[in-house]
């Protein structure tokens, strides 16, 4: 960074400072196969302006968690801020360099601090580190007696003070530095100290903006009225029986059912619950939970599909004096958010504007292209606060019912589904049955584990998901790097379902933990054994899973008698 103060003082035109912040890479299954440790993408951008103003455009949607609290707070802790200043602000579409999850721009698998944690701090430390060198050009004092504090760079023999945004405009002319100097965990304070969320001022006094609040001139809304068998379509409708009804301006067929548009909400949701209308007839109509159940027991045989094997589980179960056995099974079940699923669309000649909270921003652009045909740069969203995700947010469903509702009236269209919709015709976590048989030696340690799953694979659901060797990456968490038995074998009976699935918070980790611990627990019984005791025991070696497993057993006191009525 050999730069004159003849150079630095010429250079002084650009009105903000810009750093890129490199993608982070996400080096599991889920990681984009087009990234290149060789050759970082730019994803994101750090904006300080001359006014002061700090903004991080990010690709990560804030649905409660405080994600976007938690990356101001690190990017704060390198470029010397209180995060409070910094503003977390959301592209207005997807783009390559967005997508690092399956090849998607996806807010998903909790990568919104832990996937970004790095590269906003590398970033935030090249900021402060041109700024520093600016504002030593600037003085002609030496950039070793310079540090950011508060939004300025600080003199540290004379307190003198320079604004951040006194330097953004030279400091953008300056090289920046590929390997900036992070600060040591000694000199880190505000990270490491407790924080208030930056979002809950405004959802206290009503300000936040979610997908329900979204207000659009000339908006009307909408109501859904959606088929009770899965697969089923639209057979014919009596538009005559709600025409006359208060408000109501349109009936709109769209996938599986129609939209009545009307001036308020509930006029259109009283007119949905009111019109005559006829649905298909598919081969599911008599499907229903006892049969559904009835197959995947079914499914339960000795020749299941394989999905691994480590050592030799079944022939150790064959020779054991010591088996368990036991079947779990668990339902459907609706993410059931506390925000109902909204989008506000308005379709016009060459463009679409969305107003929606999601996480799927891919498969929104996806639903745009479906409906109307456009490319991606003729499409702007605007991400609002999510009250609540949890995978049910990705879809793009809603987005395709606004625009054609939208395309109807040539007017912006707020679709909103009650509760009752997405309850009965929304996406699910995978029903699912697990038998799982265990083998113990007489010392009470576990010689072999043979775990069989029936049930859906939902990665065979999604178009951007390849399952291979029948190892479906969404149905197998937990169960496939078990900690407990070294000779294991795991497979799974592939059930098809006319429900759609959707990952549910944690994904298959909700269900497999649950099956996996609990057969554990019987272990134990059989073994007559301390729960705890017995997974000490069987988990002898693997030091993060003792370390996370006695911290639980000291916050429960569970080495102390408990009160008899527990």
């Amino acid at each position: 960074m050999s730069v004159s103060r003849r150079q630095f003082l010429q250079s002084t035109v650009a009105t903000s400072l810009v750093i890129a912040i490199p993608a982070p890479f996400l080096v599991n299954a889920a990681t984009n196969p087009k990234a290149s440790h060789d050759k970082a993408v730019i994803n994101a951008y750090l904006t300080i302006a001359a006014d002061n103003s700090i903004t991080a455009t990010l690709p990560t949607s804030e649905m409660g968690q405080g994600t976007h609290t938690g990356q101001a707070v690190i990017l704060s802790e390198e470029l010397g801020v209180q995060p409070e200043t910094i503003k977390i602000e959301m592209p207005p579409r997807p783009s390559e360099a967005y997508r690092l999850f399956f090849g998607q721009m996806r807010s998903v698998g909790s990568y919104g601090i832990r996937a970004w944690y790095d590269p906003l701090r590398i970033a935030a430390a090249r900021a402060r580190e041109v700024l520093i060198q600016a504002a030593s050009l600037q003085t002609e004092l030496p950039q070793n007696q310079w540090y950011a504090k508060d939004g300025y760079i600080v003199h540290k023999n004379s307190e003198r003070k320079i604004p951040f945004g006194e330097l953004v405009a030279s400091a953008a002319k300056l090289p920046v530095p590929e390997k900036p100097e992070l600060l040591t965990k000694d000199n880190r304070q505000i990270a490491m100290a407790d924080k208030r969320r930056l979002d809950t001022p405004a959802k206290v006094n009503g300000s936040a903006v979610f997908g329900t609040d979204v207000k659009i001139d000339n908006m009307l809304h909408g109501a859904v009225r959606m088929s009770p068998v899965y697969g089923a379509q639209v057979k014919k409708f009596d538009r005559d029986s709600v025409k006359d009804m208060p408000g109501v301006i349109d009936v709109v067929t769209v996938p599986h059912g129609v939209v009545v548009v009307a001036d308020t909400w509930w006029r259109a949701k009283k007119a949905a619950d009111t019109l005559s209308i006829v649905f298909t007839e598919t081969p599911d109509d008599a499907l229903d939970s006892a049969s559904i159940s009835k197959r995947m027991r079914e499914g339960l045989t000795e020749d299941m599909p394989k999905v691994l094997r480590k050592g030799d589980a079944k022939a150790r179960l064959a020779d054991a004096d010591t088996v368990s056995e036991a079947i779990y099974e668990v339902p459907f079940l609706t993410h059931g958010c506390m925000e109902p699923i909204v989008c506000t669309a308005l379709e016009e000649k060459d463009h679409v504007t969305l107003w929606m909270p999601t996480q799927g921003h891919d498969i929104i652009r996806m639903a745009v292209e479906k409906v109307s045909g456009f490319s991606n740069d003729q499409m702007t969203i605007h991400t609002t606060y999510l009250g609540g995700g949890f995978g049910r947010k990705t879809h793009g469903e809603i987005a395709e019912q606004a625009i054609l509702a939208s395309r109807a009236v040539k007017r912006p269209v707020k679709v909103m589904w009650a509760r009752e919709d997405d309850v009965q015709q929304g996406y699910y976590r995978p029903v699912m049955m697990s038998k799982l048989r265990g083998a113990l030696d007489p010392n009470g340690k576990i010689a072999a584990l043979h775990i069989q799953l029936s049930g859906p694979q939902m990665g065979r659901t999604f178009e951007h998901v390849t399952v291979k060797d029948n190892k479906d990456f969404f149905s197998v968490a937990v169960l496939a790097d078990q900690p407990y038995a070294d000779h294991f074998a795991l497979d799974h009976r592939h059930l098809d379902v006319p429900m759609p699935l959707s990952p549910w918070r944690a994904v298959s980790s909700s269900q497999n933990g649950y099956f996996l611990e609990a057969f554990i627990d019987e272990l134990a019984f059989k073994a007559d054994m301390d729960l705890v005791a017995f997974r000490r025991f069987n988990l002898a070696g693997q030091n993060r899973h003792l370390a996370v497993l006695n911290k639980v057993a000291e916050m429960a006191e569970w080495d102390k008698p408990r009160a008899a009525d527990r």
